[in-house]
């Protein structure tokens, strides 16, 4: 089907309950070939007590769409089990800027309406049929009609990220600046186009005095209180338009093993530092070998004005 539609980019992964490690009349291999498809796994993934398989697969079209692939650690602690096929893709995600959601106001149904809906609804015919699927699309459509009847509901846009100065009130401003701007363009009335410029002001205004007191209140935070310099550097960045980046540690490989765990992963950086202290001193000349040092404590003299002078500069600091 993805074929047929022309689809650039095909992924298919599961379970194929074929070993590809033992490829002769392989069904899954004629597939490969057949549909110009590559396998990315080649590490058993299937494990039992004397047998060991590669049956979880990760097939693709385009190998250059897929970074990285590899066998994952076990899920559960048994003697037969499966291991996941991880595999990360260099596909770009299409952000979800705004979106239309139906809501229903259940505080201001009519629930008696509901019930005698449903209870005068010809259930008999209803559920006739002998597909179980009919029977269920039927009993759907039945439930959402007598919703529809008796609780009321409105269309809303959901938007990922509201500033934070936009207030529920500025927002019904909004839209009812928008509903007067339809009219008014609808029937190109005088006294329409008036009341769309009075609200059209108001609503500006109030957006400039958010706007206004939501920075204030900021640049207070800093000027005025003691903010942690964690508060301090959230606020700062928040006025320079940085947006903040994500804190996780990403997957470090070890011995071509990927480590997912965060436990695991500060092992292996502690293991990784503290290796760095063990030096290689083969050949190199031994201390014990180095001459005494030339002059003794005792040795050295030094006058009133020397000690002043450097007790003065130890008050400077």
């Amino acid at each position: 089907m993805a074929l047929n539609d022309n689809k650039d980019n095909i992924i298919v992964s599961g379970d194929f309950n074929e070993n590809q490690l033992n490829i002769s009349n392989s069904k899954v291999k004629a597939l490969l070939n057949q549909f110009s498809l590559t396998q990315m796994i080649d590490e058993p993934t299937h494990f039992t007590e004397n047998f060991t398989s590669l049956i979880d697969l990760i097939m693709t079209s385009n190998v250059n769409e897929i970074s990285y692939c590899c066998v994952g650690p076990p899920l559960a602690d048994q003697i037969r089990y499966h291991c996941p096929v991880i595999g990360f893709l260099n596909f770009l995600k299409t952000p979800l800027k705004a979106f239309k959601l139906k809501i229903w106001l259940y505080d201001k149904g009519d629930y008696d309406l509901f019930r005698n809906t449903l209870s005068e609804a010809d259930w008999d015919t209803i559920i006739a049929s002998d597909s179980v699927d009919e029977v269920t699309e039927n009993i759907t459509n039945t439930i959402l009609q007598a919703t529809a009847i008796s609780i009321p509901n409105k269309i809303i846009t959901v938007r990922k990220n509201s500033p934070v100065w936009l207030k529920n009130d500025i927002k019904k401003i909004i839209r009812k600046k928008n509903r007067i701007h339809r009219k008014a363009k609808k029937f190109n009335k005088q006294s329409d186009w008036n009341k769309f410029k009075k609200i059209r002001n108001k609503a500006t205004g109030l957006v400039r005095k958010s706007k206004e007191d939501y920075n204030n209140n900021r640049i207070n935070k800093i000027m005025n209180g003691n903010p942690s310099s964690t508060n301090w550097w959230k606020t700062v960045k928040q006025f320079s338009g940085i947006k903040p980046s994500d804190n996780g540690i990403p997957p470090i490989e070890r011995n071509g093993t990927l480590i997912f765990d965060d436990i695991e992963k500060a092992n292996e950086f502690n293991s990784y530092f503290a290796s760095q202290s063990n030096l290689d001193d083969i050949g190199a000349d031994n201390l014990n070998n180095l001459n005494d040092a030339a002059n003794n404590l005792n040795e050295i003299e030094l006058n009133e004005t020397e000690i002043e002078d450097a007790l003065n500069v130890l008050k400077s600091f």
